[in-house]
């Protein structure tokens, strides 16, 4: 294969800019714009307008943002190395490669992707349901005060968090934010980790050990921070924490798009009957390492359903909290549940 001339750009053929531009779905692929960028024009001979940019993930040339000297020319132009964004925001990530990393793009492209094929031949809905899904990326967070707000707000902005979380995006960037402040303030860990899956952020640290009772019981800003979360995005957003491999680990879950599902320390009950309750109450036993249990129960279920499982699982809880979803608490089943088991939070 042929090298690239030094002084060189390894520009994008043609096909690979089509390329992209239809994986992306014709829309630029940062996850908080997702703008249309191609449409009519009056003025062009062509009659279309086209805002959109086939741009290197690691530059066409020495000297250019992320370059990567190891790539071969043929690399550099092929489409793996490209991404496909608005004009806007192609300037911006080369404005901030250190931002904007090699491994950040990627996963910005692979999102486009699988967004673009979700919306393939469907109507505009706010709720369809790609909507919701976050990019999957993580980073280490470190810092003081200021510096650590900016890396929170970056992150989340990052993986789409202020378009997938809307109205509630607020409220869960201070409570992530106090709690990675409380990790490294308090807590005395030196970095905090944060990763974003499809429809959650974890944030793990090694620090001191505290959960979700030791910040409702008291505090300042990590304590109004959790209570608001838990008063005003309850049935939206579950807060679990639970200690893995001797970290602290604090997941923010999107109820809306996981349902439970793969939900640290949940237990998921979509069926009725005998046998579904008595899987459940095994899967309860093999969470040891959670102080709250997230208990998702099936739609179908009826009183009967409920007494069954809560009457067996009292050695498996122990002192530990059970947290019912999809139970109003005013409802008369939501009134009738605490009268089964005392350790019960019904948060919806």
């Amino acid at each position: 294969m042929s090298m690239q001339a030094p002084a060189g750009r390894d520009e994008f053929p043609k096909r690979v800019r089509d390329e992209l531009e239809a994986r992306a779905g014709h829309k630029c692929s940062r996850p908080t714009c997702r703008a249309a960028t191609g449409g009519p024009s009056d003025s062009r001979a062509s009659g279309e307008s086209n805002v959109g940019v086939a741009a290197h993930i690691t530059a066409a040339a020495p000297g250019g943002p992320r370059y990567d000297p190891t790539l071969t020319a043929e690399q550099r132009q092929h489409a793996d190395n490209g991404i496909w964004l608005c004009n806007n925001d192609a300037k911006i990530i080369d404005d901030d490669p250190q931002r904007y990393t090699r491994e950040l793009l990627v996963v910005w492209r692979e999102a486009a992707d699988e967004r673009a094929r979700e919306e393939q031949a469907r109507p505009i809905s706010p709720d369809a349901g790609g909507s919701r899904k976050l990019v999957a990326y993580q980073r280490r967070l470190t810092g003081d005060r200021p510096a650590l707000r900016r890396a929170v707000e970056e992150f989340l902005v990052d993986i789409g968090a202020p378009v997938s979380w809307g109205e509630h995006y607020e409220i869960l960037r201070m409570a992530i934010y106090e709690i990675a402040l409380n990790a490294m303030q308090h807590g005395g860990a030196k970095l905090v980790e944060i990763e974003s899956r499809a429809g959650m952020v974890v944030i793990r640290d090694a620090g001191k050990r505290f959960g979700i009772s030791d910040l409702t019981q008291n505090g300042r800003g990590g304590h109004q921070a959790v209570m608001d979360l838990l008063r005003h995005a309850a049935g939206s957003f579950a807060l679990v924490y639970r200690v893995d491999n001797d970290e602290n680990e604090w997941s923010f879950v999107d109820q809306i798009f996981t349902d439970g599902a793969n939900t640290p320390c949940s237990v998921v009950a979509k069926g009725v009957g005998l046998n579904e309750i008595t899987i459940a109450r095994e899967e309860l036993a093999r969470l040891e390492s959670c102080p709250e249990i997230h208990l998702y129960p099936g739609r179908l279920w009826s009183y009967s359903d409920f007494a069954m499982f809560l009457g067996g699982i009292g050695p498996s809880l122990g002192n530990r909290i059970l947290v019912v979803h999809g139970v109003r608490r005013t409802s008369p089943l939501g009134r009738w549940l605490p009268s089964l088991i005392a350790r019960i939070r019904l948060p919806d």
